[in-house]
C-alpha cells in the first residue's frame, strides 16, 4: 500500500516535471501543486455521505486521495481490533466505502495514466530544444515503426530492414528515379544511417513546391 503510493507520487512528479522548463520554476511549483494534490480529501471527507461510490472513485484518480482513503480504510479496520491482514483487503463499512484493495488499485491506475500524460508531453511538447512530433503521433505509422524497429523503406518500397541497409542497390533500384535527372549512386559498402523518402515543401495557398518528391539517404 505504501510502496503504491510512493510509485505513484514518483510518476506525479514526472508529470509535473513536463510542466517546466526551467528547473528553478519546476521545484517552487511542484511543490505547490503536489501539496494541493491533498487538499481535496477535507471537503470529501465532509460531504462524504453525499457522495456515492463512483465519486469516490473518481476523486482516487488523484493518488493522494487514493491514499487518503486508504488511510481511512486502515483506520476502521484497527478500530474493529482486525488490522489490515491479505483476507480483509476488500473489507468496506458501507457500499460508497472504499476497501484498501481498491485504493491500491487506483494509486497503480494513477500510475499509468501519469506515465502515459508523461509519454505524450514529452514527445508532443518536448520544450524549447527538442524537436516536437505531431499532436497526433500515437496514431501514426511512422511513430510505431520507429519504437518497433521496423525500417521505413520496407513500407515505401518493400524491402526489408536487413535488405534496405545491407543492399542499398535494391533500394536504389525500387526508387525509380527519373534518368534525365542527375543525381548520385548509392555506395555499395556502406549501410545507410538515415533515409529521407518524398520530401516536399508546398508553399502555404499555392500549388507551387521548393522541394518536392526528394530521396537522400546518409551513410
Amino acid at each position: 500500500w505504501l510502496g503504491s503510493f510512493c510509485f505513484s507520487t514518483v510518476c506525479a512528479s514526472f508529470l509535473m516535471s513536463c510542466l517546466f522548463s526551467r528547473a528553478n520554476i519546476a521545484a517552487a511549483c511542484s511543490g505547490i501543486i503536489y501539496f494541493s494534490m491533498h487538499l481535496p480529501y477535507g471537503l470529501l471527507e465532509n460531504w462524504d455521505a453525499y457522495l456515492s461510490g463512483h465519486a469516490k472513485r473518481g476523486w482516487s484518480l488523484i493518488c493522494s486521495n487514493a491514499f487518503a482513503y486508504g488511510c481511512k480504510s486502515v483506520g476502521e479496520l484497527e478500530m474493529a481490533g482486525e488490522g489490515l491482514q491479505w483476507n480483509n483487503l476488500d473489507y468496506r463499512t458501507t457500499d460508497t466505502r472504499l476497501s484498501m484493495g481498491e485504493t491500491i488499485l487506483y494509486m497503480w491506475l494513477d500510475s499509468l495514466i501519469y506515465l502515459v500524460l508523461v509519454w505524450y508531453l514529452e514527445n508532443a511538447f518536448p520544450g524549447e530544444y527538442g524537436v516536437p512530433k505531431p499532436k497526433y503521433f500515437p496514431f501514426t505509422i511512422s511513430y510505431w515503426s520507429d519504437v518497433f524497429g521496423i525500417n521505413k523503406n520496407e513500407l515505401i518500397f518493400g524491402v526489408n530492414n536487413q535488405d534496405s541497409l545491407n543492399n542499398p542497390r535494391k533500394l536504389e533500384r525500387r526508387a525509380d528515379y527519373p534518368t534525365d535527372v542527375p543525381y548520385e549512386r548509392e555506395p555499395s559498402d556502406m549501410k545507410i544511417g538515415a533515409s529521407i523518402q518524398k520530401l516536399y515543401k508546398q508553399y502555404p495557398g499555392t500549388r507551387n513546391y521548393a522541394v518536392e518528391d526528394m530521396n537522400v539517404n546518409f551513410y
